[in-house]
């Protein structure tokens, strides 16, 4: 349970899967750290993880030595 979302770990792991792979075009490279700020714990949650399956490191959104800041754009 992440808020009121409650999802099963197939869920959470295909939208994880479905993430890292739309996250592919971003010029960041594996090793480099990005920032993440998203509202929706849940979408938070599926950045950080889809970006750690990239090789991604996640700061938090306040760290402003990171390359990229992913966010909500709302």
């Amino acid at each position: 349970r992440l808020g009121n979302r409650v999802t099963s770990f197939a869920e959470f792991d295909r939208d994880i899967g479905a993430a890292a792979a739309a996250l592919a075009g971003l010029p960041v490279a594996s090793g480099e750290a990005v920032s993440v700020a998203l509202a929706d714990p849940y979408r938070e949650w599926v950045a950080v993880l889809a970006l750690a399956r990239r090789g991604i490191a996640t700061a938090s959104a306040g760290d402003l030595r990171s390359s990229q800041v992913v966010g909500d754009r709302s």
